[in-house]
């Protein structure tokens, strides 16, 4: 199914997914990959960087399923990775994550198997749900390896930046703030309010822009 790469496309996706799996007889699977696809989706539409359409593709093995949501933003496939908490001081690891660094997290540990593939429009992250899998894993075996990009992987007309003696935690969080930001006005652009709805796509754009770069550094 391809869909526009807007916030309101998100429960259509979920639809998509639930609706399939019961074709299939595997309403089993369908509230771990409801909750996964939904948090693909989403981040597909506020955080791929794209301004087009995503897609998301399904396929069926006895007692497991497949699912891949593909987008044709600029973010880079090495910066799809789960963000893990510093330090918890709750029984739920993901209790002390910001809302928007809590998705691969929630996809990583439901999933069997997970993993991020380039494509000739951009990337594709997928995920394998079978019957009966341990969700205490924490790590998939498929996911990828946080990169550390060097200067020759930059686009056309960049520089390579050093920050030293950057507070490395403070830097990250105000990275996670920025985000959260943008995921509030990209919501409030999907509103029914013109007015409101213009202005906050005007300011999503502007912090859009430095997407690429954040999502490097990151």
């Amino acid at each position: 199914m391809r869909l526009p790469a807007h916030p309101s496309s998100v429960p259509t996706a979920r639809l998509f997914v639930v609706d399939a799996l019961k074709g299939w007889g595997q309403l089993d699977l369908a509230d771990d990959a409801a909750l996964c696809v939904s948090e693909l989706a989403s981040n597909a539409t506020l955080h791929g960087g794209g301004d087009g359409f995503f897609e998301v593709t399904m396929s069926t093995r006895p007692g497991a399923v497949r699912i891949a949501v593909a987008d044709d933003g600029p973010v880079p496939m090495e910066a799809v990775v789960p963000r893990r908490a510093v330090r918890s001081t709750t029984p739920d690891p993901l209790a002390d994550e910001p809302a928007t660094g809590r998705g691969l997290a929630i996809v990583a540990r439901l999933a069997d198997d997970w993993g991020v593939e380039a494509t000739a429009a951009g990337k594709s992250v997928w995920l394998r749900l079978a019957s009966g899998t341990d969700q205490s894993v924490p790590a998939p075996r498929s996911a990828p390896a946080p990169a550390s990009p060097g200067p020759t992987d930059l686009p056309d007309g960049w520089h390579a930046v050093q920050l030293r003696a950057c507070p490395v935690a403070l830097s990250l969080r105000q990275d996670q703030h920025l985000d959260e930001l943008v995921r509030e006005l990209q919501l409030v652009d999907a509103g029914p309010r013109a007015a409101s709805s213009d202005l906050a796509g005007v300011i999503e754009r502007l912090l859009g822009r430095q997407a690429h770069a954040r999502n490097t550094g990151r």
